[in-house]
């Protein structure tokens, strides 16, 4: 047997017999009750076993950890408690899927799970999770999904940053990265920027994050959904973040709710936000500043020659008549003083 679909009802009832099935699911229209059996994790070939959107409370089986053939594990949306366990990633080498989400588990994360290195996609958002988010959580390449919040996870004590981010930078495939609604109380690292090209999606919301936004975050050029509302930053927005709402690809279907409480943004009416300034009126700007200082170069051109003409006629008129000797000396006009008042002339022009 290859596939196993349980009504809700009947899951206590599974008939753990069939050793060679591959992947269970039971039903969520029937929400079951109760606990995981034991028996269940000497399924040794089981590849799937959703379990979600159930009533199921109690502690995960340790077996279930074990079954190295399982690919994807889904215990979302129920009760379950206790711990994950510190040796999960030796046992679940094979993991590609993992779904705690919504849960009350409790506890830190475990180091180990970095062992199950074909992670794709973590889900462990709406738990109790505590302690510090594991550095090693770097050696899974292949995430693409890491949720990790609504837990009471905190960033290490020595660290003033959220300095797991920074080993994050080796999971070149992670799309999805949330962190939001934990008190990790430190500052946005700039090794953000280094985080994948092909994320798309940060959230750290209500983090109690401090500080400014770093200018790096302008590196992820394929971001699309940024959400830190709910902290405590600081400073002018990074001039990659704020701007023009793009109306195409995946904006074209947004409405204005996605964009309220943002200032620094502009674009189409339908955004409520203000209308961008036109490239026109810039080079308008640019062309008048470029007129007013050409004037200001001919109004000087003009002055300085005015004064010259002047000086030389007032020369002429003076050694063409005799003078008498009784009336004084001619007053004469120094070169030094013609040059300090043209350069009172051009600093007036300049300040005009």
């Amino acid at each position: 047997m290859n596939f196993l679909h349980l009504d809700g009802r009947a899951f206590n009832q599974t008939p753990l017999g069939f050793k060679f099935i591959h992947c269970i699911d039971i039903c969520k229209l029937h929400k079951s009750a109760g606990s995981i059996p034991p028996k269940l994790g000497h399924l040794m070939h089981l590849e799937l076993l959703s379990l979600s959107n159930n009533s199921l409370t109690g502690s995960i089986p340790n077996q279930i950890f074990n079954i190295s053939s399982l690919q994807v594990l889904d215990l979302m949306n129920n009760s379950f408690s206790g711990n994950i366990p510190s040796t999960v990633g030796y046992g679940l080498i094979n993991l590609e899927e993992l779904y705690v989400n919504v849960n009350k588990f409790d506890g830190v994360i475990p180091d180990s799970i970095s062992n199950a290195s074909q992670l794709s996609i973590l889900q462990l958002s709406i738990n109790k999770f505590s302690g510090p988010i594991p550095n090693s959580l770097e050696d899974l390449r292949l995430l693409t999904s890491l949720d990790l919040a609504g837990n009471h996870l905190t960033t290490e004590l020595s660290s003033t940053e959220l300095s797991f981010i920074s080993h994050l930078m080796n999971c070149n495939y992670l799309k999805d990265l949330s962190i939001g609604d934990n008190p990790m109380h430190g500052f946005l690292p700039t090794s953000v920027g280094n985080l994948s090209t092909s994320l798309e999606r940060l959230y750290a919301y209500s983090c109690e994050i401090k500080g400014k936004i770093p200018e790096e975050i302008g590196n992820l050029s394929n971001l699309w959904i940024l959400s830190l509302h709910g902290n405590q930053l600081s400073g002018s927005i990074p001039l990659a973040i704020k701007g023009e709402i793009p109306f195409s690809g995946p904006f074209k279907n947004f409405t204005y709710e996605s964009f309220m409480c943002n200032d620094d943004l502009c674009g189409a009416q339908r955004f409520h936000v203000p209308p961008c300034s036109s490239p026109r009126i810039h080079s308008r700007k640019k062309i008048l500043q470029i007129l007013g200082t050409v004037s200001s170069i001919v109004a000087i051109v003009i002055a300085a020659t005015m004064v010259i003409l002047i000086l030389r006629c007032r020369r002429k008129d003076e050694t063409s008549r005799n003078t008498d000797l009784s009336m004084g000396m001619p007053k004469w006009i120094s070169y030094y003083d013609l040059f300090k008042q043209l350069m009172v002339m051009m600093k007036a022009i300049y300040l005009v």
